[in-house]
């Protein structure tokens, strides 16, 4: 898969082995440096994207890479490098703080979420916040059908 890639790797491994002098690959490692971190921003973040998250807090302050689920729209926060926001400064306030993730559930748990009923409770559970009984007295979710 694609986000298990190791540009580093790749480098050494696809250079001739005559030329695999630590030099050269000292230098490989400077060339693949932007595609790790676009690696790491595009699939590694979003793989686990909730993981560390704390919810979002009007009175609390933050540091520099936390990361932060904001209740209003379910979506996944971090503090810029170098800011430090002011308590109550929401994360949708762009000097301080980027989006990571629309859905702060994150790929991973996305990619286990099936139409198996115990799974599929366990990810709503997770996404919406709530307690996850297993195995469950009463259904965890409620789900009503209603006719249009």
């Amino acid at each position: 898969m694609l986000f298990d890639i190791d540009f580093y790797k790749f480098w050494v491994n696809n250079t001739p082995t005559q030329r695999r002098k630590p030099k050269r690959n000292a230098r490989g490692k400077v060339y693949m440096r932007p595609l790790m971190w676009l690696r790491e921003l595009t699939y590694v973040d979003k793989m686990t994207t909730g993981a560390g998250a704390v919810v979002w807090s009007v009175g609390a302050t933050y540091t520099e890479l936390q990361k932060v689920v904001y209740n209003d729209n379910r979506q996944l926060y971090q503090v810029l490098e170098g800011a430090t926001p002011p308590a109550g400064t929401l994360p949708t306030d762009a000097p301080y703080w980027r989006l990571l993730s629309t859905n702060w559930v994150g790929m991973d748990w996305q990619r286990k979420a099936t139409a198996e009923k115990l799974k599929l409770e366990y990810y709503l559970n997770l996404y919406f916040g709530s307690t996850f009984r297993q195995p469950p007295l009463v259904s965890d979710i409620y789900i009503q059908t209603t006719l249009a």
